[in-house]
């Protein structure tokens, strides 16, 4: 088994993570470089998933795709789920469902709405949703999928780096 690298939060992240266990949704809304990746996963496995049975589902980007398998491997040592274009072709609805993180990049959401809800809908699930300014576009197949499931899921948590329009 792969020796997992110790970390420390900074202070900054750890108010973040206090301040989101308060609530049932919420903006992590962090500078570039600060590790939002880190301080959600940290959140997700430290408050989230503590003392219960919970899924998380991540909708992400490519772009943040390899981060986020970093940090899983190298630091959380969890198993989890990752639905690319890619991995796709080999998905497994009962194969996700064993799993408690459940890794999807956005352009693919659309197509998994039925089972995403299905898995929201027959167990506790959690949301997290990356580059959450993306959802800005009301009208968009990914803002329109996104909204749909997350009326099942517990709580929803949003992370950006880019400053969101009031409108």
């Amino acid at each position: 088994m792969k020796q997992l690298q110790e970390y420390t939060l900074t202070d900054l992240q750890k108010y973040s993570i206090e301040r989101m266990s308060k609530v049932s949704a919420s903006i992590l809304a962090l500078s570039p470089g600060v590790g939002k990746t880190l301080t959600i996963l940290s959140f997700v496995r430290d408050i989230l998933f503590k003392d219960s049975n919970d899924k998380c589902i991540f909708m992400i980007p490519k772009s943040a795709r390899a981060a986020f398998i970093k940090e899983m491997e190298n630091r959380i040592g969890e198993p989890y789920y990752l639905i690319t274009a890619e991995t796709n072709k080999k998905y497994s609805y009962q194969e996700m469902a064993k799993h408690r993180y459940i890794f999807i990049e956005n352009t693919l959401v659309n197509r998994f709405v039925e089972d995403l809800v299905s898995l929201a809908n027959t167990n506790v699930c959690h949301l997290v949703i990356d580059e959450a300014h993306s959802l800005q576009n009301p009208g968009s197949v990914f803002t329109k999928a996104a909204w749909e499931i997350r009326c099942y899921c517990k709580r929803i948590y949003a992370m950006t780096a880019t400053p969101l329009m009031n409108s």
